[in-house]
């Protein structure tokens, strides 16, 4: 999953969640009990200033991202999505 964030101005302690679609869920790469192995591609491991993120918390609905700094312009998150059912599905706009 990409998401993308505009930002007007610098921000400083910046929450963004991501709701997640119906049908949907996030990955969570810290835990070994998933099918993904953030480790093996490098992500679980790499510093804040690598993900542009302090820290990632993974929900059922939702990811959210904590930022301490966020610069204007744009910024792209990242995370792994697993379909568990098939459909059309919409999902909330990020906050």
């Amino acid at each position: 999953m990409r998401l993308r964030v505009t930002m007007p101005a610098k921000g400083w302690i910046v929450l963004v969640e991501d709701h997640l679609p119906g049908g949907f869920e996030a990955l969570n790469e810290h835990l070994a009990t998933s099918s993904y192995d953030g480790a093996r591609e490098g992500t679980a491991r790499s510093s804040w200033r690598t993900l542009g993120y302090d820290r990632k918390d993974v929900r059922d609905e939702r990811v959210d991202f904590f930022v301490t700094h966020l610069p204007a312009g744009q910024k792209v998150f990242t995370y792994r999505v697993c379909a568990l059912r098939a459909g059309v599905f919409q999902a909330l706009p990020a906050e």
